[in-house]
């Protein structure tokens, strides 16, 4: 639901693709070079946005930009929005929804069933990431952990193939229901596995994709490693693979 730590809604600058600037949740530092306050004081707390703080509003957020004549206002409450959305782990309750929000996310054909994410909330449910808006499932990701370095299409299918203390945290599917796409949901739920996978010691995280996305996850440090030999849904895939 977000691309800044301020609150600044990216999707709306004019000069984003002109200074190939990515949104500063993306890059190390802004494109203009110098630090930026906002910035730092979040990733130094371990927040997303400035309205996970409990701080918020602070002054250095409230006059940030005020003398060269921005309105405060805007980013403010679009911090006050995103605060709203909750991540959460899955449970055996949330079996409907799930199924109704992948069934709208997929084609039939790459799209799992009830009977398959029974088994995932199962065996590997620790593994599996809930992002809500006042209670409204917006969007998940999910996936079993494993010690090879690709994901075989037999993953999708047998969830009792996950190994808990595995090497690799494999990336089923991030999906978000299309009214909050392109607003940074699949980041958020993205970063939450990654820093699981990380702080549980894995050697990184793994998945497929289709060509068209192959830069999005490059955003997040995955490198493509070519062509897969997933056959998924009949579509053309490529591996993709973070390594810590």
């Amino acid at each position: 639901m977000f691309e800044s730590r301020c609150g600044v809604d990216c999707s709306q600058c004019e000069r984003k693709t002109d200074v190939s600037c990515r949104g500063c949740i993306y890059m190390d530092k802004p494109f203009w070079g110098s630090p930026c306050g906002v910035k730092s004081c979040c990733e130094e707390k371990g927040l997303n946005h400035c309205g996970q703080c409990r701080e918020f509003p602070c002054e250095m957020l409230a006059t940030m930009g005020v003398d060269q004549g921005f309105d405060p206002k805007p980013k403010l409450e679009n911090c006050k929005a995103w605060a709203k959305l909750k991540l959460r782990r899955a449970s055996m309750e949330d079996l409907t929804a799930v199924v109704s929000v992948e069934a709208g996310c997929f084609p039939q054909a790459e799209a799992a069933g009830k009977e398959a994410f029974a088994e995932r909330l199962r065996v590997f449910g620790d593994h599996f990431w809930l992002l809500e808006d006042e209670g409204t499932l917006v969007g998940f990701i999910n996936g079993l952990v494993t010690n090879e370095e690709t994901i075989d299409d037999l993953m999708y299918e047998k969830a009792d193939l996950h190994i808990e203390n595995g090497a690799w945290q494999t990336v089923f599917g991030v999906d978000t229901i299309p009214q909050y796409r392109r607003k940074g949901c699949a980041a958020l739920l993205l970063q939450r596995l990654i820093t699981d996978a990380k702080k549980q010691g894995r050697k990184g995280c793994i998945l497929t994709c289709k060509k068209e996305l192959v830069h999005y996850y490059e955003k997040f440090g995955f490198q493509n490693w070519g062509q897969s030999q997933s056959v998924h849904g009949g579509a053309l895939w490529y591996d993709m693979r973070l390594e810590f």
